[in-house]
C-alpha cells in the first residue's frame, strides 16, 4: 500500500522557505539556485522573499513523502492546484537525476492540473 502524502502548511513564504533550507534566518548574501520554466536561475534569497509576486510556493520532501506549502489568502485556486500538482510530481516516479528534466516533469504535471481544473469549470458552465 502506498504511503499517503502529508501536507504541511506555513503562514508565510519566508517560513516555508526557511523549512526548505533548514535554516533559522536568511542573510544578505544568501543565494538560491533552482530551475524554472526550463532554465536555471540564481537569486538573492532576501530580495526574492521581499519582492516575490507569487501567491503560493511549495517544495517536496521525499522521505517522508511531504509537501510543504505556503498559500496567500488572495491566491487563485488554479494557482494553488498547479503548485500542488507540481510538487506531488516530484514525489512520483520516474525521478530524473537531471534537475532540469525533473523540473520539466513537475511543470507539465502542474500545467495539466491547471488545464483540467479550468476545463472542468468550463464544462460545468455548459451544463447549467
Amino acid at each position: 500500500m502506498k504511503k499517503p502524502i502529508t501536507i504541511i502548511r506555513y503562514d508565510s513564504l519566508k517560513e516555508c522557505f526557511l523549512s526548505f533550507i533548514e535554516g533559522d534566518e536568511v542573510g544578505d548574501n544568501d543565494y538560491w539556485e533552482g530551475y524554472d520554466g526550463g532554465r536555471k536561475f540564481r537569486v538573492n534569497v532576501k530580495k526574492w522573499l521581499n519582492k516575490c509576486k507569487r501567491k503560493c510556493w511549495g517544495w517536496a520532501d521525499y522521505k517522508p513523502k511531504t509537501i510543504h506549502i505556503w498559500v496567500d489568502i488572495d491566491c487563485p485556486i488554479e494557482d494553488s492546484i498547479e503548485m500542488l500538482a507540481h510538487e506531488s510530481a516530484h514525489l512520483r516516479r520516474p525521478r530524473y537525476k537531471n534537475k532540469m528534466e525533473e523540473e520539466k516533469k513537475a511543470n507539465r504535471s502542474g500545467e495539466d492540473a491547471k488545464f483540467a481544473y479550468n476545463a472542468a469549470i468550463d464544462i460545468d458552465r455548459w451544463t447549467i
